[in-house]
């Protein structure tokens, strides 16, 4: 079996069903017809989450800080500083999860 891609880059439905019907009217077996308002393999432009960026480092920073001082402090506030250190790890994944490339 081969496979055909057909691109009707800015058509409407109308133009596209009336494709597939041609296609169907010259007795090609088609198996599922998928349509797409961009050329299949076009690298659509990477965006990232400048936002999602913003509040993880906020995150990191203002948890970080206060692990470093309850670990400062010693004693039993190190028990909290243990949560406090889990949030600013948080705010770290969530600054790598923002800076990935996402599609469109």
């Amino acid at each position: 079996m081969s496979t055909l891609m057909i691109t009707a880059i800015n058509a409407d439905d109308d133009t596209r069903r009336r494709a597939v019907e041609a296609l169907i009217d010259q007795d090609v077996q088609i198996e599922a017809a998928i349509l797409h308002d961009e050329a299949p393999g076009t690298p659509s432009a990477p965006r990232r989450d400048f936002a999602g960026v913003v509040l993880g480092a906020g995150l990191a920073v203002i948890f970080g800080a206060l692990t470093a001082y309850l670990a400062f402090l010693g004693g039993w506030w190190i028990a909290p500083g243990v949560l406090s250190a889990l949030f600013s790890l948080v705010g770290l994944v969530g600054i790598v999860a923002s800076l990935t490339n996402q599609g469109r």
